[in-house]
């Protein structure tokens, strides 16, 4: 028989395989593990959890992209639940071809495959199937041989074997229908190469294989974390006179997974956990340094960062706190001719689903098994509650619109936490606009919903800044304070010229700082950044709102620094007591006396030094006359001047040191008074 290359090598590849299987081994459709529940986060990432039978010794396999893999290896856990134990789990590796190729000695080339190939298999046994006598020995090589035929050479290869015997035989590999690998080792190292390549093919998929070990039919569960899709939230609200607001909440999710997600057990976790990516996949070989044989040099560390993998077990186990929600909801009963839209909602839907908390987090969990198909996206019912509390108001903020907006003062009063999402508010089954829960709201918390403006209604404000008289001070250690008060003041002047009456709450951003609120008294509610007032708007009434906030300014200054002229100007204000009155009066008598003394010190020490000029003209004028007698009467005139001179500058020098000393007197004296004062 007569068969191309090509069926060759497959024959090859199909015997080696089915003589590596080993017997008794499953194929990996033998065990499924279906997804039974999920659970989906804010910050990008699901859990999921499956469960399957078992019997025996089994092994169970699960298919994730490549990218999955590196959240795979830090989250992934396995039970066996019956008894049995989860022995190994098994990845495909990262490494590429030729790395994982690298311990097996022959290839499968791309050219001439099989000729190629039998010409790798020197020294292999084998067996060559050529009519009803096959031939059985080890490969010595392959012999070209070319032959003419029709006046065209054609090339043809013959197997070269050495028989147990000794003698050579030679078989056209074109006239064997089959070649058999008889060595063990050759055949199983190309059941490897074979599953090596066959999985190169789909680079995008890993298979992780469980390896459960027990006896008799068992369940087993596995778990893990996988990027996805955040689910998101969206709200209904419906308004009607007389009953308080209804609020209907929807999760939406997407299913971006390969597979179909039939009747599993959904759960949303409103916060976000800590999440990261770290890639624990992909093989890592540190360069080693190479040494001659001897040197007795050990390959230092590679050095490098290993983190741990994160708590990522905390958000699981305490949702099993909330095990098994209740399977079966109660009917739906039928709704009545004449029924609102509210009532006709609640006497409708289903119980939406169930919440728990979950450590610091949230979780919503479907009151029934979803099913969503791959690709599809869902609307899951989460909510379904009158919101008692909450209140139809105006909403206005500076920083918004001129005129307020309406909107709802949503108040948290059910028992779930509600995440952020936008939210359609309608009276009746009339839409009146949308809004946006900016924020998640715990149970017991409120946040303004606007969802329409109101033209009717204008704001219009003023506001300035002013800084009041001294209305007090202190002086101590020579140190005079003063304190006085610095406002900001902002006049609201609001027209409701629409023809029904509102609540305004008015949102008026705090001064920072120190100030206080003065006018009013008081807000409705106070928040970090701003003050919340509410207030009342008549029909087609004009209303004036005035918001003040004040802060006590200080600036200090030495007493003495001020000079008396700025101490008489305090002595004129209300501000002093009487005992910094009667003290600042004592002082500015001590500060003038010493004035007055400063004063006549400079008048003498002026006089002195014009005396000290005269002396040295004198001096001068007589060094220059001669002996004649006109030039003697002349100096004699000058030696009285300059007698003269001296007895008044001698006598300068005592005026000044007194008033030097009587100077210095009073300032310590100032001194001393200064320090001691306390008010």
């Amino acid at each position: 028989m007569r068969i191309s290359i090509a069926h060759a090598i497959v024959g090859i590849a199909l015997l080696t395989a089915m003589n590596a299987q080993a017997p008794g081994a499953q194929t990996p459709g033998d065990n499924r593990l279906n997804i039974t529940r999920i659970v989906l986060y804010k910050h990008g990432v699901g859990y999921f959890e499956r469960e399957g039978t078992v019997r025996g010794d089994a092994t169970v396999p699960l298919s994730f992209k490549t990218a999955q893999m590196k959240d795979i290896l830090k989250s992934l856990y396995a039970i066996d639940l019956g008894g049995g134990r989860i022995s190994t789990i098994l990845y495909d590796s990262k490494d590429p071809i030729q790395k994982q190729l690298e311990d097996i000695l022959f290839r499968v080339p791309e050219g001439s495959a099989l000729t190629q190939f039998l010409a790798q298999l020197k020294g292999a046994k084998v067996r060559a199937n050529v009519g009803a006598t096959p031939a059985v020995g080890s490969v010595l090589g392959i012999e070209p041989v070319q032959r003419l035929v029709d006046q065209t050479v054609l090339t043809t290869h013959k197997l070269v074997l050495l028989r147990e015997d000794g003698a050579i035989q030679a078989v056209d590999v074109l006239d064997a229908s089959s070649i058999e690998i008889l060595d063990e080792t050759v055949r199983r190292d190309l059941a490897r190469m074979m599953d090596i390549y066959a999985k190169a093919r789909y680079a995008d998929r890993k298979t992780v294989n469980l390896r459960a070990v027990g006896e008799g039919e068992r369940k087993v569960r596995a778990g893990y974390i996988i990027e996805t899709p955040i689910w998101k939230t969206s709200y209904r609200l419906i308004m009607e006179e007389g009953q308080a607001p209804l609020l209907q909440g929807w999760a939406i999710v997407e299913n971006r997974t390969d597979e179909d997600w039939n009747d599993v057990r959904l759960s949303f976790v409103a916060g976000s956990p800590q999440s990261f990516v770290i890639d624990l996949y992909t093989s890592y070989y540190p360069q080693r340094p190479v040494v001659s044989v001897g040197a007795g040099l050990a390959a230092e560390p590679a050095g490098g960062m290993a983190p741990s993998a994160p708590a990522r077990g905390r958000a699981r186990r305490e949702m099993a706190k909330a095990e098994e929600m209740a399977d079966a909801a109660p009917a739906p009963m039928a709704a009545a001719p004449g029924m609102s839209l509210g009532e006709a909602l609640e006497m409708s839907n289903i119980p939406a689903a169930e919440g728990v908390t979950v450590g610091d987090l949230f979780s919503y969990t479907a009151s029934g098994p979803v099913t969503i198909k791959q690709g599809q996206a869902a609307l899951v019912p989460i909510l379904l509650e009158r919101v008692s509390k909450s209140e139809r108001v105006l909403f206005w903020r500076r920083e918004l619109s001129q005129h307020p907006h309406h909107a709802v003062y949503l108040d948290n009063s059910t028992a779930l936490t509600l995440e952020k999402g936008p939210i359609t508010v309608f009276e009746g089954s009339t839409c009146l606009g949308e809004g946006m829960l900016p924020k998640t709201l715990k149970a017991g918390m409120r946040e303004m919903v606007t969802y329409a403006l109101e033209t009717a209604v204008e704001v219009e404000q003023r506001g300035d800044q002013q800084a009041m008289p001294i209305v007090r001070s202190t002086l101590v250690n020579g140190l005079f304070t003063t304190f006085y008060r610095e406002a900001y003041e902002h006049r609201y002047k609001l027209r409701n010229k629409a023809g029904k009456a509102y609540v305004l709450y008015l949102d008026h951003d705090k001064a920072g700082g120190d100030f206080k609120l003065i006018e009013p008294k008081a807000a409705a509610e106070e928040m970090p950044a701003h003050y919340r007032f509410k207030i009342d708007l008549a029909v087609g009434a004009d209303t004036e709102f005035v918001v003040r906030q004040e802060r006590e300014v200080s600036a200090q200054v030495g007493i003495l620094d001020q000079g008396v002229d700025q101490i008489r100007v305090h002595l004129q204000q209300k501000y002093l007591s009487a005992s910094a009155r009667a003290f600042l009066d004592s002082i500015v008598g001590l500060l003038d006396q010493r004035a007055a003394v400063e004063r006549e010190l400079a008048n003498h020490e002026r006089e002195r030094a014009t005396l000290n000029q005269t002396q040295t003209t004198l001096r001068n004028n007589m060094s220059a006359l001669r002996d004649s007698p006109e030039e003697k009467k002349l100096r004699d005139q000058y030696v009285v001047r300059f007698t003269q001179a001296l007895q008044r500058t001698d006598e300068l020098d005592r005026l000044v040191a007194a008033a030097t000393q009587r100077r210095d007197q009073l300032a310590q004296e100032i001194g001393v008074k200064v320090q001691a004062f306390r008010e």
